[in-house]
């Protein structure tokens, strides 16, 4: 699921589509049609894009059957698209749903985009902001071995996981990235945790917010770059 935006873009896609198809079927004027192909080449273009997707995995041959689709239906030859129909449904389509899911699958957490999934397709962006940080809470519980006896949650969670001063801060994993991180540094992601619930969760949290899904989206990924940074922590270490 989520690359968010992606699943947007795809849902515009696929409804200019089979737009364009059954306006075909219905034997629509070509003018029409060929507006309804232009639409739908251009979702085309812009999910590729988005996703950085390889052209050849669905995406030329959906743009093909797309240009033929028009042609034939402004010639009158139905026979003509009929293959290019079912090249569309049965093969076109399906192979670019699949590019998107490789795509949002290696930009996602997994837990995250099942954690968020049901308030995103929901389009209740607010509550896949407070679901993230929900499940948040829920690494850094693993992380740290806290139980929810503690009573910690948000920013005293995170004090009590990564705080410089806290006897139980784990010490967190070398980086993909940034290799094995300064005491500065780890200082910094305690920081980074802590700042996201204060200012993201807390808000959510605490009063009505209104997200578009472009917004959730830059905080679902602040978010999945905090569990980046936890995922691999090791054990408890002095502070």
């Amino acid at each position: 699921m989520l690359g968010t935006t992606a699943y947007g873009q795809l849902a515009t896609l696929l409804s200019e589509v089979y737009g364009a198809i059954d306006r075909v079927q219905a034997g629509a004027p070509a003018e029409e049609v060929g507006l309804r192909v232009a639409s739908a080449r251009g979702a085309l273009d812009s999910l590729q894009v988005s996703i950085g997707a390889d052209p050849e995995k669905g995406f030329n041959n959906l743009s093909r059957h797309l240009y033929f689709l028009n042609h034939y239906h402004a010639k009158g030859d139905p026979s003509g698209y009929a293959s290019d129909i079912l090249a569309m449904r049965a093969k076109d389509l399906p192979a670019i749903i699949k590019a998107v899911e490789e795509s949002t699958g290696q930009a996602l957490d997994s837990g995250l985009v099942r954690a968020i999934g049901p308030s995103w397709e929901a389009q209740h962006y607010a509550g896949a902001v407070r679901d993230a940080f929900i499940y948040l809470e829920t690494v850094l519980r693993e992380a740290g071995g806290v139980g929810h006896d503690s009573g910690f949650s948000g920013v005293q969670l995170a004090t009590a996981v990564l705080g410089p001063k806290s006897a139980s801060r784990i010490q967190l994993s070398p980086h993909a990235a940034l290799g094995t991180l300064a005491s500065g540094e780890a200082e910094g992601a305690y920081n980074l945790v802590k700042g996201a619930f204060q200012l993201y969760r807390n808000a959510t949290a605490h009063r009505v917010t209104h997200y578009s899904a472009e917004q959730a989206e830059n905080v679902v990924r602040l978010v999945n770059l905090c569990v980046e940074l936890l995922q691999a922590a090791g054990g408890a270490t002095d502070p």
